[in-house]
């Protein structure tokens, strides 16, 4: 008789011990994140999507311009100028979105990769232009720097110094 109650109560006890009966971790999971994603600024149109895609716009912009730009333009400043502040404003929004710095540097390593590669692409031009023996201002007329020197160096500390 004890043996028949027990195996009659057991199975409403192992119920009762489950409060989640029914539903697996993957649903569990699935409802958090729900959750999680109603509450997030980082949604597409909430504040933290907004800027997260404002910022990748502007990075596309920055790539778009030093593939066209002369070295030593005042274009060539301006879209460096503009790739350094999207650092600082990536890493503030970063911050207020609860992102790690890996996952930051994970984010930007293409765009970084790619605005090397056109600063070296720069840098060669630079260097192709000095030893063909052409002078600096028929080779670069609207530069701002004043020699192959200066604007050699300029290209070669701003290589230098951008973030990896």
């Amino acid at each position: 008789m004890r043996r028949v109650i027990l195996f009659a109560v057991l199975p409403f006890l192992l119920l009762a011990g489950n409060a989640d009966a029914g539903r697996t971790g993957q649903a569990k999971s699935a409802e958090v994140l729900a959750k999680r994603t109603k509450a997030s600024p980082r949604g597409p149109k909430e504040w933290g999507g907004k800027s997260m895609a404002y910022i990748h716009e502007n990075q596309k912009q920055v790539r778009r311009d030093l593939r066209t730009v002369s070295p030593g333009s005042e274009a060539a400043a301006m879209a460096r100028g503009r790739n350094a502040a999207l650092v600082s404003i990536r890493d503030i929004v970063g911050k207020h979105l609860g992102l790690t710095p890996g996952q930051l540097a994970y984010k930007d390593r293409r765009h970084q990769r790619a605005v090397g590669k056109q600063l070296r692409r720069m840098l060669r031009q630079v260097r192709t232009a000095r030893a063909s023996g052409r002078a600096f201002h028929d080779a670069f007329p609207g530069s701002l720097a004043r020699s192959y020197g200066e604007l050699e160096a300029a290209l070669a500390s701003e290589l230098a110094n951008r973030p990896r």
